[in-house]
């Protein structure tokens, strides 16, 4: 760019001054393609710069000045032509330019380039990610990946902050995030990402110690809660849940008798769409509902899944899930389901529901036969001391799959197919774990 500046210039006529300009300088500060910017790829959270300058006049370089999202990051003071400069990053979208200064003071500036950093190091990156989320970035055709293990600082003041709309690919690479801490009465839904977008895949992480409580009450309105997500349209892979608690407690009033609010609760997801897939997942965490609806309600709650109109597959539930409340329906694996499969999974989780017109099943709760029925192929429940019930007044077992006990599952590693291995290191007290877990 070219920059003219002029000053005033006083002329005195007929008795009276007039100003006019002149020209004082120019000082030019021009784009020039001929020096080269180019950016390496980002890795571990650092990026390398390196400029080729000009030496306008072979009088000698004097600095080069590096620039990121138009902050001065480094000034380098050197005659080299050729200058590197590696920069930490941030997780987002930056835009970098260099400017080169001669000994004679001639300036030319390159040309922006834009780069992104979507890896996730450290709670900072993770508060950005949130962030740009919840201001409108779906992450649309973005992978996000995770590098570390993160440790979130989860208490009532540290929320994890629910994404609304995610709609690209989160890798955790294995890798694990602990202490997420969700907690209210002003959300209907509650979960780490409310809505999974078709398409969009979350996979490969483990979540441990997670603290899920949601107490939202409206009247006539059913809530969502889950660990990771509440509405899924999308592919749910590879997700561990180690440890914690997901609860939801609901009390209102209902009188309308074509309204059924309540509670859909599930670890993963609290509802699993009809292009959901949610596949080689698990759930250690204890879920519990507590719905108090004077009136007419329905409640839901699955050891994975709340309510199921997609499909689960190679998944297994060894958290406990306990219910009290009016017409609630609790399965190991699904606590209710329209249409959808359910294919070589198994629970092993005591199942206690309190509640009249209330129903457990060992792998499903209630498929509702009026519309397309669930079907499931290849899953277990076992009995002994992993399948307790509560049979309350008018309560009565529901859909369960195949029964078989707890010493027969802890050999079925093959059985359940190739997504399976024996837990020969004893991680899941003898039961099959999913080949990915080690």
């Amino acid at each position: 760019q070219s920059h003219t500046i002029y000053y005033p210039k006083g002329i005195q006529y007929n008795g009276k001054i007039y100003y006019t300009t002149m020209k004082l300088d120019t000082i030019e500060i021009n784009h020039d393609l001929d020096i080269k910017l180019e950016i390496s790829e980002v890795k571990n959270k650092t990026v390398l710069l390196t400029a080729n300058g000009i030496d306008i006049g072979a009088v000698g370089i004097k600095s080069y000045k590096f620039y990121i999202d138009n902050k001065l990051e480094r000034q380098i003071d050197t005659d080299n032509k050729i200058q590197s400069f590696s920069v930490p990053t941030t997780f987002g979208e930056h835009e970098v330019y260099v400017i080169v200064e001669n000994k004679k003071g001639d300036i030319r500036k390159s040309q922006s380039i834009k780069f992104s950093d979507y890896t996730i190091k450290t709670i900072d990156d993770i508060n950005t990610f949130t962030t740009l989320a919840n201001n409108g970035e779906t992450f649309k055709g973005k992978t996000i990946t995770l590098i570390e293990n993160i440790e979130l600082d989860g208490n009532l003041e540290n929320q994890w902050q629910t994404i609304e709309n995610f709609e690209g690919i989160l890798d955790g690479k294995y890798h694990s995030i602990d202490n997420v801490y969700i907690s209210g009465n002003s959300n209907q839904t509650m979960s780490m990402f409310k809505n999974l977008a078709e398409g969009a895949i979350i996979k490969n992480i483990k979540l441990k110690n997670v603290y899920i409580n949601n107490e939202y009450s409206i009247e006539k309105e059913d809530t969502y809660t889950a660990c990771l997500v509440c509405n899924n349209r999308g592919k749910i892979e590879n997700i561990g849940i180690e440890s914690g608690v997901i609860n939801t407690t609901k009390t209102t009033i209902n009188t309308q008798t074509n309204i059924y609010p309540g509670a859909k609760i599930g670890s993963i997801a609290a509802m699993n769409l009809e292009t959901g897939e949610i596949k080689q997942c698990y759930n250690k965490a204890k879920i519990t509902s507590k719905t108090q609806i004077e009136g007419y309600a329905m409640s839901c709650a699955g050891g994975i899944i709340g309510v199921n109109l997609g499909t689960i597959e190679n998944s297994y539930n060894i958290g406990k899930i306990e219910t009290t409340g009016i017409q609630t329906f609790a399965g190991g694996i699904i606590g209710y389901s329209n249409k959808g499969e359910i294919n070589n999974s198994y629970n092993i989780a005591e199942i206690i529901i309190q509640g009249e017109n209330s129903i457990a099943g060992g792998i499903l709760g209630r498929n509702e036969t009026s519309a397309e029925p669930v079907t499931i192929n290849n899953s277990y429940y076992s009995v002994g001391d992993y399948a307790y019930y509560d049979w309350s007044e008018n309560g009565y077992i529901g859909i369960v799959g195949s029964k078989i006990s707890n010493e027969q599952l802890k050999t079925y590693s093959s059985i359940l197919g190739n997504s399976y291995k024996e837990d020969e290191n004893n991680i899941n007290n003898g039961y099959p774990i999913l080949k990915w877990q080690e």
